[in-house]
């Protein structure tokens, strides 16, 4: 099993209010929601775990907002959010982005385990950074910020997981 960090720039796509509203239309069920990847393609598999990371933007705070497991890719029109992504686009250049992601990377499913949405619960970038072992995360990086995905190690998903359940 491998652990990720994917990165959505709200900038481009709204990803607080697109969280939101699944978690609102979601009720007791679990939702499958597809992300694009250009990297760590053949690794990525079914099983692994994810966190949602909300990027800076034209904002100042980022952080995971939101976890979730790999699952098997459904047939392509069996996605249940695909009609809505366009909705939550900003701007001619999120569309555009949005169009392009989808024609030239890899898509995988994500079924949603939690989400952390209110005031207390998204874990931020400096609560984690206040962890010596969650320092040199990739998604700090400078160099990594157009990568989208980052691959974290195991020891460091269970300080990730430990610091997300004291936000519940």
């Amino acid at each position: 099993m491998n652990y990720w960090i994917i990165q959505s720039n709200p900038k481009y796509f709204d990803i607080l209010r697109w969280l939101k509203e699944i978690f609102a239309s979601s009720g007791d069920k679990a939702l499958t929601d597809r992300y694009y990847i250009s990297c760590y393609k053949p690794e990525v598999k079914p099983g692994d775990t994810v966190f949602i990371w909300k990027c800076k933007g034209n904002g100042n705070i980022r952080g995971i907002y939101a976890k979730g497991t790999v699952e098997p890719v459904p047939v392509p029109d069996k996605w249940p959010l695909c009609d809505k992504e366009r909705e939550f686009c900003v701007g001619q250049r999120g569309r555009d982005d949005l169009e392009k992601m989808r024609r030239n990377r890899k898509t995988i499913a994500v079924k949603y385990i939690s989400f952390h949405l209110n005031e207390r619960e998204p874990l931020l970038e400096d609560e984690i950074k206040k962890k010596p072992e969650l320092r040199d995360l990739t998604i700090f990086k400078q160099g990594e910020v157009r990568r989208g995905i980052h691959k974290v190690a195991p020891e460091k998903c269970r300080v990730i997981e430990s610091l997300l359940s004291q936000h519940r």
